[in-house]
């Protein structure tokens, strides 16, 4: 049984979107029925909508969903390599970490440790609904913690103080520059994305033109072709709003569930490569005490 199931799904994969869309097909199958009993009972005279209308109006449309679907997919897309990135810098840095002989274990898991509460804060920050990249009015910028800033800084902390400790030079400590500055790098660009969403404007066009297609196309699909314009108005309805409410979903690629970013994996692959590069124990969890969401450990 797994087999026709597991085929039927590559296939049709799931719609997460699918109770929002299902809610809105139940309101358009109701309105474009109604239309249908009004046709049928009231004897409307024949309204010649003509070919041209439909083409325009297909071509109107077809611009917005082609540009609103690129931005969105464009945004989502980026969170992705920046998130494929910071798995690498990190992967990187362990490396040289652990190619370095004056570091002993106890310097090497504090280093993996910082790395590991970077991801799982770099998290629950973008998660956050209020922006913090900014001090609220009337606080100063003092009063304002930017967890990931605030992680990366121990981090670096460390190294400076290896370095003054005399276990790695100068050139170890530029050697790991590359890495130690794109932590910040990712933040920032992931910040980005989160903080700067799509013109309203360009939603709202798309969405005036969506719902007055819907609106006025049970009438010449009906009138044309009787009650059998009935189902191929709901197809209709159902590509239109299931592609807007996809790029609706994903043009905020950090949120929790749906068709967003799955960061909790991207967060454990960080951290077993780290706990398996540095050699760190299962039961030497990091310290994360930033943001909604957080994981309490110690």
């Amino acid at each position: 049984m797994a087999a026709p199931r597991d085929l039927l799904e590559r296939l049709f994969p799931p719609l997460r979107i699918r109770s929002k869309l299902w809610t809105w097909m139940a309101i358009f199958a109701v309105y474009g029925a109604l239309v249908g009993v009004i046709i049928t009972l009231e004897h409307l005279p024949r309204i010649e909508w003509g070919s041209e209308s439909t083409v325009l109006n297909g071509l109107v449309l077809g611009f917005f969903i082609a540009f609103r679907n690129n931005s969105a997919y464009a945004r989502w897309w980026e969170a992705r390599q920046l998130w494929g990135k910071l798995t690498n810098d990190s992967r990187n840095l362990c490396l040289k970490i652990r190619s370095l002989p004056e570091l002993d274990a106890t310097d090497r898991a504090e280093i993996g440790r910082l790395l590991i509460a970077f991801a799982w804060t770099l998290l629950n920050h973008l998660r956050l609904k209020q922006n913090v990249d900014e001090p609220a009015k009337g606080t100063s910028s003092a009063s304002t913690t930017h967890a990931p800033s605030r992680v990366a800084g121990e981090l670096i902390g460390a190294l400076g103080r290896f370095r003054a400790k005399g276990r790695i030079d100068g050139f170890s400590v530029l050697w790991l520059d590359n890495e130690t500055r794109g932590l910040m790098d990712v933040c920032g660009a992931c910040e980005r994305i989160r903080n700067t969403p799509l013109p309203s404007s360009y939603r709202a066009l798309l969405r005036h033109g969506i719902g007055i297609y819907l609106a006025i196309a049970p009438f010449y699909l009906m009138e044309d072709v009787g009650l059998a314009g009935f189902p191929m108005f709901l197809l209709a309805a159902y590509f239109l709003l299931g592609i807007e409410l996809v790029a609706e979903e994903i043009e905020e690629p950090f949120g929790p569930g749906g068709d967003n970013l799955p960061l909790e994996r991207y967060c454990a692959t960080i951290e077993n490569s780290a706990r398996e590069i540095l050699g760190l124990p299962a039961s030497s969890p990091p310290t994360i005490e930033y943001g909604p969401g957080k994981r309490s450990v110690s």
